[in-house]
């Protein structure tokens, strides 16, 4: 039965979040078949830079958040609760308002404004800083649909379906695809918002126990290392993208982004799938229920790396039909589509040791585990493109996911031995 359990909510998850998978992959599909790789490639190097700057105007609280709110939904403390995230919103404002201001001046500076399109999208940084703080608060306090929605599926939702009347009526432009998308994000973060308050109460009031000077300090210090691993975490997701921007043209980059989102189909269904698991985890880490922690664990483990392999052979199967879905500039490369997919098994088998990681005081750990990470990743991309173009950089981009997840795992097994669970227990199931 409590198999059967995690397999409804994961299917549940499935269904709410596909909406939005589909809705992401059409969003960059009508952008490519629309506006053309070019205009794709300025759209999503200026999009690489958002999420980067959102990570760094977030400080760390998105993590501190889900951590945080778990131990207090075990406590039942939704004063607190509260208080915690006004807090985190409070502290994140002046550094998000920071990071965009200085990410649209630096761009128009040096001219790598990527067509305009930097500067039009700097404001959503604020944005997407405080919606992951929020929906990570939901996902904490086991609001796991509403985390998923908000986070992961609204936005691109929204976007595709203001995209289609507002291109059919000749008034969308290239240069505007920021815009709309600032547009959807607002709305994102206002739902999310409300949300949290209709979950949290506004009725509750917390006691003064903490001055509030006091506790912005502390907040601060204490996401201080999430900072730092969100950053480096963020940087590496996008840095393929950056690199071959820089060594090659945004034409490469917009054939090089719909391999590695259609690639990346697996790991975005895996991230559905994992979304209930990461704040369960939370949940029993925090009551230090190690058996349960383990158990649950390794469940979605078999599921996930019989999932993706089944998903696997289809895509790799399927390969010259999928690219030829993005039109005749990207249909020859379903060799390079292929080759990523391989990839994206690779980390499949390895996952639930990096999405567990954060949860288990592992991100100090985990910042040492990027700091090798992002360089690697920059030289791999680099050396793959100048060796082998697109089949360069995705070897490249194989051999360092080969390497970090290996290490973290490492690091999940260690942790596992402090909680009084054996590693073997995880492979096989047996105390």
């Amino acid at each position: 039965m409590p198999a059967l359990y995690e397999l409804v909510g994961v299917s549940r998850l499935l269904v709410l979040r596909g909406g939005g998978i589909a809705a992401t992959f059409l969003m960059n599909l009508l952008i490519v078949r629309r506006f053309g790789a070019e205009a794709n490639g300025l759209f999503q190097v200026a999009l690489s830079y958002v999420m980067i700057g959102a990570a760094v105007g977030r400080l760390g609280q998105e993590q501190l958040a889900l951590r945080d709110i778990a131990e207090m939904k075990v406590e039942g403390d939704a004063g607190r609760a509260r208080a915690t995230i006004d807090r985190s919103l409070a502290v994140t404002l002046p550094a998000a308002l920071a990071v965009a201001l200085s990410v649209a001046v630096a761009a128009d500076i040096w001219g790598a404004d990527g067509g305009g399109m930097i500067p039009a999208f700097a404001p959503t940084i604020v944005l997407l800083a405080w919606l992951w703080i929020v929906t990570e608060a939901l996902r904490g306090w086991q609001l796991v649909p509403a985390a998923v929605f908000w986070q992961g599926s609204f936005i691109p939702i929204a976007f595709v379906a203001l995209f289609v009347p507002l291109d059919a009526m000749g008034m969308l432009r290239a240069g505007e695809l920021p815009w709309l998308y600032a547009g959807c994000s607002l709305i994102g973060l206002a739902g999310a918002g409300w949300a949290w308050r209709r979950a949290i109460g506004a009725s509750h009031r917390p006691a003064a126990a903490v001055p509030w000077r006091h506790g912005v300090r502390d907040t601060v210090r204490r996401g201080a290392m999430f900072w730092i691993l969100a950053i480096l975490t963020n940087v590496a997701g996008w840095l393929d993208l950056l690199v071959l921007y820089a060594f090659a043209d945004a034409a490469v980059v917009g054939i090089f982004q719909p391999i590695v989102r259609t690639g990346g189909l697996i790991a975005v269904a895996i991230n559905i799938a994992t979304a209930g698991l990461i704040a369960r985890l939370a949940l029993l880490y925090a009551a230090r229920d190690g058996a349960a922690f383990v158990r649950i664990a390794r469940l979605y483990w078999i599921v996930i790396a019989a999932g993706s392999l089944a998903a696997g052979v289809v895509f790799i199967a399927m390969a010259p039909w999928i690219a030829a879905l993005w039109g005749p500039v990207i249909a020859p490369y379903h060799r390079e589509l292929t080759l990523y997919v391989l990839v994206q098994l690779v980390q499949a088998i390895f996952i639930i040791a990096p999405l567990a990681a954060p949860v288990m005081g592992l991100e100090r750990a985990m910042v040492v585990v990027q700091i090798a990470n992002v360089p690697l990743k920059a030289a791999a991309v680099a050396f793959g493109y100048a060796q082998a173009g697109l089949v360069g950089v995705i070897a490249g981009l194989g051999l360092c996911t080969l390497v970090s997840v290996s290490w973290t795992v490492v690091l999940f097994f260690r942790q596992l031995a402090t909680m009084g669970i054996r590693w073997q227990s995880f492979l096989t199931g047996r105390p």
